[in-house]
């Protein structure tokens, strides 16, 4: 059967075959780089929670990334098995013939099988190394953010091989769930019905919306129902397009609320409060060093500060300096420090004379500098380096380039997301080219019978467009709700209002994806279009049957 009729069918089919292929290598793309990323971001946890005494954290997120994984592999299997429904659908007449000659259930079984694991494996071989590869150059990317950024742990990136057999093997078991209960179908078809083959029908019994049909055109109608009716067809277009819209969309406002959040409570908070940190592990302040400090152009305000817990109380030490002003203000409020006092109870502010345990003990020692304007905030950071010279003891921030980035670090993610959903959305869009131009003939027919019944070129082209417009659309009109709800849910739990969250909105990520996907809708459905509207309209009624 591979030999004289599987093989040979592939080579004749190839826009079918084309898309099951492209089908196949996005999942298969998907899998690959997701256990890559989900095993380097587990590594990495449970390197740094060892580090930190969080030994539970690992085991967390081993479940939390199993079960990500496996959502996305359900996903996946739904679009594939779409994907051969669509294909091997309009072959039930192939079908009938081979079993009117002696081709048994089994043997077709098989045949179908071969041809879906003979495309899993050429998608395989570029799919699997492209997705580690897209793996390994964010996990570089990260360490490189992390060395910039000065951390203790620095992410590297791991493989095993065992975790390649995982890969392939969630691949195989995805293609194989999918191909098996369509093939099984398939083949359990009777030769008489198989012959017959799929009749052209036209499903219009459509629940009746009157108050929508009063608002609408007769185009409108006509291309919902079209749509209606051929939307088994488009299943795999709805599906990943308004999950990719989902998961973008849900990401993106997550992102712009998370990021007026940390604006307000970190950034904007502390925003008076400092502009350059230094930090220093010791024992105590460095007097001479705070003073220096203090003394360097630019700089309006030095306080040098440590946090050290007792038994039963936390003490805040303050240099002499700081402390008596602090308390002639009388103000009856905590110094204004880059200290989040919520953390702390039972907090004593002291100054460094009061601090008369002494303790060998190693503390970190901030030197908190506040400059006198916003340029001046990189003089005083390179003018501290050059005095800092010589010592490896010390880490320095500076408020200015952290919010920079911040911007950049989310802005990565952002793009990495974009890329992941629009790939994600590649699938739906093949779907809608293959639907648009593989169904040209049996469209001929149907827009034939339009121009019997009266329809104008023009109302044919419009018919073309709101079918366009409705394929790309229907996910934004899904997603709506979610995302209403969502937003909600979020405004309601975190600092922001919708004022703050209206301000951040983002509109123009969001637009860019909704109007990409309605401009290559718009383009398959203008192809598939032009040769419709160029058919003879006796031609195309001559016959009026499907086969």
């Amino acid at each position: 059967m591979w030999r004289i009729y599987s093989r040979n069918y592939l080579k004749k089919n190839r826009t079918s075959s084309l898309f099951l292929f492209l089908t196949l290598f996005v999942s298969s793309f998907f899998i690959s780089f997701l256990t890559t990323f989900f095993y380097n971001l587990w590594t990495d946890e449970q390197v740094r929670s060892q580090a930190e005494g969080r030994v539970w954290q690992p085991t967390i997120l081993t479940g939390i990334y199993g079960v990500l994984l496996l959502g996305i592999c359900s996903a996946l299997l739904i679009l594939i098995y779409h994907a051969f429904e669509m294909t091997k659908e309009g072959r039930l007449h192939q079908f009938g013939i081979l079993q009117s000659i002696g081709a048994t259930p089994r043997q077709l079984y098989m045949a179908l099988m071969q041809e879906a694991f003979a495309l899993a494996v050429v998608s395989f071989l570029p799919a699997l190394p492209l997705g580690i590869g897209v793996a390994f150059l964010i996990i570089w990317y990260m360490g490189k953010w992390n060395q910039k950024l000065q951390m203790e742990v620095v992410v590297q990136f791991v493989y095993s091989p065992g975790l390649l057999f995982l890969t392939a093997g969630l691949c195989l078991v995805t293609v194989w769930l999918a191909a098996h209960r369509t093939a099984r179908r398939l083949s359990r078809i009777g030769v008489l019905e198989a012959i017959k083959g799929r009749p052209e029908e036209m499903r219009w019994k459509i629940r009746k919306r009157q108050f929508f049909r009063s608002l609408s055109s007769v185009e409108w109608e006509v291309a919902f129902r079209s749509l209606y009716a051929r939307k088994r067809a488009f299943t795999t277009a709805s599906i990943s397009i308004t999950l990719s819209f989902l998961v973008l969309s849900l990401f993106l406002n997550f992102w712009a609320i998370s990021k007026a959040s940390t604006r307000q409570t970190y950034f904007e908070r502390y925003q008076d409060v400092w502009d350059v940190m230094l930090q220093i592990e010791g024992q105590t302040i460095e007097s001479e060093l705070l003073q220096r400090i203090c003394k360097l152009d630019g700089v309006k305000e030095g306080v040098g500060f440590f946090l050290k817990s007792e038994e039963e109380k936390t003490r805040l030490i303050l240099d002499n300096d700081t402390y008596q002003a602090w308390k002639q203000e009388k103000s009856g409020e905590l110094p204004r420090l880059r200290v989040s006092y919520e953390d702390y109870s039972n907090l004593e502010v002291i100054s460094l004379e009061e601090n008369d345990s002494q303790s060998e003990e190693n503390y970190q020692i901030f030197y908190q500098i506040r400059a006198v304007s916003e340029d001046k905030i990189s003089k005083i950071e390179t003018e501290i380096q050059n005095l800092m010279q010589g010592r490896l003891d010390y880490r320095l921030e500076n408020r200015q380039r952290e919010w920079e980035d911040e911007q950049k670090i989310r802005r990565g993610y952002e793009w990495f997301m974009e890329g992941i959903c629009a790939l994600f959305a590649c699938i739906g869009i093949a779907n809608i080219f293959a639907n648009t131009l593989g169904s040209i003939r049996l469209r001929q027919k149907e827009f034939a019978r339009y121009q019997s019944m009266g329809f104008s070129p023009d109302s044919l082209k419009k018919i073309l467009a709101l079918e366009a417009l409705i394929l790309a659309g229907r996910p934004v009109i899904i997603c709506l709700p979610f995302n209403v709800l969502f937003v909600a849910w979020a405004l309601s739990i975190s600092p922001p209002t919708f004022l703050d969250y209206l301000k951040v909105m983002p509109i123009l990520p969001l637009g860019l994806f909704i109007g990409a996907i309605l401009a290559f809708t718009a383009f398959a459905c203008y192809l598939a279009g032009r040769q419709i509207l160029r058919a003879d309209i006796v031609e195309s009624l001559r016959d009026d049957t499907l086969y």
